[in-house]
């Protein structure tokens, strides 16, 4: 079982006018995700099947974008159901911005989801935007559960890359995340007892000299098997995020000035965890 890990689109930054001289832009694409079912046992005359249960929720995503002075701006959309389509973005703020879109049909010709993020490395701050498949808004619930038919494999599979680059990587913290995880139930998800997970992490920046880039392409993909004779329970978790941040102001050399914006950026870095957690939960077993 591959370890649980927490973990482009130029239209979308193209519309927010900052960008242009985005000092460090993220971008991070999830495509082509989809729902595979395999008939284990051909003869059962039981056709496979699977039923996402998405009561109290859907899909849910957050832009935000904020500065050592507190928070710019804070976007939130609730889908319908899990998967449903959703688009957010922080819109033309002075120095950070971030959007994410949600498209498509993941039983169907594939569900896409597009996430950019950009800092222009003269402020303070953070920019992010995440997507959940399902979340439950208000609580501490983001794990989709499903039935599954008898002898039955289900797979969700798709094509994850993070792609970055910053002209500050003395400054500016880039970083793209995507993950998808199955397990039995939503007890053992929160035990991080996973059945199977898959995850895409890129990140760049913090580096001090010079110009920094990372690009980043990985096929993901995550199987629950039901081997027995009777319908089998389990659940579903995953996200696509993205994030750029300015710890350093791109004018100011002073080690001194380096430590203060150092500490700048994790206040701001704890503030945002505490707002994400408090408004959608953080996925059980993420590092902080």
């Amino acid at each position: 079982m591959r370890g649980l890990l927490f973990c482009t689109i130029a239209g979308v930054l193209a519309v927010v006018d900052p960008a242009a001289q985005a000092a460090g832009t993220a971008d991070v694409e999830l495509s082509g995700l989809q729902v595979h079912l395999v008939d284990l046992d051909p003869g059962d005359g039981i056709a496979p099947s699977v039923a996402f249960d998405s009561t109290g929720g859907g899909s849910y995503l957050d832009a935000i974008a904020e500065n050592s002075s507190g928070n710019i701006a804070n976007v939130t959309r609730s889908g319908d159901r899990a998967f449903d389509s959703l688009s957010g973005t922080t819109g033309a703020t002075p120095h950070f911005g971030a959007a994410m879109t949600l498209a498509g049909d993941i039983f169907g010709g594939g569900l896409v989801a597009h996430g950019s993020a950009y800092t222009t490395g003269q402020e303070y701050g953070d920019a992010g935007a995440d997507v959940w498949f399902f979340k439950v808004p208000g609580q501490d619930v983001s794990a989709l559960p499903f039935t599954l038919s008898p002898e039955t494999a289900l797979t969700i599979s798709g094509l994850a890359s993070g792609s970055m680059s910053t002209t500050e990587p003395n400054s500016d913290a880039l970083l793209a995340e995507v993950l998808l995880a199955f397990a039995p139930s939503l007890t053992a998800l929160g035990n991080n007892s996973v059945t199977d997970s898959d995850a895409l992490v890129v990140q760049a920046g913090q580096v001090v000299g010079g110009g920094a880039s990372a690009d980043r392409e990985q096929s993901l993909s995550v199987t629950f098997v039901n081997a027995t004779d009777v319908d089998a329970t389990g659940v579903f978790e995953g996200f696509v995020r993205v994030d750029a941040s300015t710890a350093v102001l791109a004018d100011e050399p002073s080690p001194l000035l380096l430590m203060a914006g150092a500490a700048a950026l994790a206040a701001i870095a704890r503030a945002k965890r505490r707002m994400r957690d408090a408004a959608q939960g953080a996925l059980p077993g993420r590092a902080p």
